[in-house]
């Protein structure tokens, strides 16, 4: 079977690519979506962001780049060769397989996604068992922070208004491991998956940031009086008195402030990689 080669300008591809989601026009024209992503990024012909299509049918007004004409005459001129159809019956039946295998997993993902927020988790995931009831349990320091760290544990920091969320957010996780074979091992500090002689770890903590802290008028009104003795105990020549009293503001001059998104972290020890 022969390949057919189809001829675009750079124009025309534009106007194509903004009609309809990629991944329907690489199937018109018999590739893979991926590959019709390369040829828009080569041709420098501006395609929509991942997400596009979903936000303007949930009624999103969203404006798109415009086109813009270029001197080079090269990028003009795009060929696009029907490969997938151009292969033979048998590879192209695996390529579908695979294409619904894909769809399968993101469907699985988007459960997960889902049980993630659906709540409170009744029995957590035995290999989480121990780092919920810490979580769970336990009781957060100054900050409000909860943090499963120790022997057992998923090494995981988070807010106490969050426990719940991160717990529901791990049971996920193990469980989706769980269906593709694979066990989420608690490593203290961290969690980990093994496969033979190769490990992954992770760590699921909460982004924090200091603020400067706004003082409250309970501790406004304590340090006025702390002057206002001072102040007087200076006035009497009572150095005594002056000196023991407090100087600094009964304040923290920051504040942690925790922002409710989790932060996943990924390790690869191996080529000291590190993704969140």
């Amino acid at each position: 079977m022969k390949s057919e080669i189809r001829t675009f300008t750079r124009r025309e591809l534009y106007e194509l690519v903004w009609s309809k989601p990629l991944q329907k026009l690489a199937e018109e024209f018999g590739i893979s979506d991926r590959g019709l992503a390369k040829i828009c990024m080569r041709h420098r012909v501006p395609s929509p962001s991942r997400g596009y299509w979903a936000r303007l049918a949930a009624g999103q007004k969203i404006k798109r780049p415009l086109y813009r004409e270029l001197n080079d005459p090269s990028l003009d001129r795009i060929e696009i060769a029907a490969t997938v159809s151009a292969l033979p019956d048998e590879t192209r039946d695996m390529l579908k397989k695979a294409k619904v295998e894909r769809a399968e997993r993101r469907e699985k993902a988007a459960e997960s996604d889902a049980a993630i927020q659906a709540g409170p988790v009744e029995k957590p995931h035995r290999a989480i068992a121990a780092t919920a009831r810490a979580l769970l349990k336990g009781k957060p320091d100054a900050s409000g922070v909860m943090s499963a760290t120790g022997a057992d544990m998923c090494g995981v920091i988070v807010h106490a208004e969050r426990v719940e969320r991160a717990v529901a957010f791990l049971h996920a996780l193990a469980t989706a491991l769980e269906v593709d074979g694979l066990e989420l091992q608690p490593d203290g500090p961290r969690m980990k998956v093994v496969v033979g002689s190769d490990q992954v770890t992770f760590t699921l903590a909460e982004r924090s940031k200091r603020e400067p802290h706004i003082p409250t008028d309970k501790e406004r009104d304590l340090y006025e009086r702390q002057q206002e003795r001072r102040s007087r105990a200076q006035d009497r020549g009572n150095w005594n008195l002056y000196m023991s009293l407090p100087y600094e503001k009964p304040w923290p001059e920051y504040d942690t402030v925790y922002s409710g998104q989790f932060v996943f972290a990924i390790d690869g020890w191996a080529q000291g990689l590190r993704k969140t």
